[in-house]
């Protein structure tokens, strides 16, 4: 597989056989139109949502790192250097 990254699926209506991938990089854009690369994101894209946490879950998860960001701040200005 190669380097993972950012992609977006573009669906046009009920036809898998016509959906586009985009994907973006630092200097360059690309759409990839070939069914079978097209069905490589479409998996991967599956693989990630399975995987993925329900929106509170994540939600709960996201707000746990910032208070222990926070929470690290503070102590840092509290006590500098």
């Amino acid at each position: 597989m190669g380097q993972p990254g950012t992609f977006t699926i573009l669906r046009f209506g009920p036809h898998a056989d016509l959906d586009v991938v985009h994907t973006e990089g630092l200097t360059s854009s690309l759409y990839i139109e070939d069914s079978d690369k097209v069905a490589v994101h479409r998996d991967a894209y599956q693989r990630i949502s399975s995987a993925a946490e329900a929106v509170e879950a994540s939600a709960e998860l996201i707000r746990g790192f910032w208070s222990a960001f926070i929470a690290d701040l503070e102590t840092d200005v509290a006590s500098p250097g």
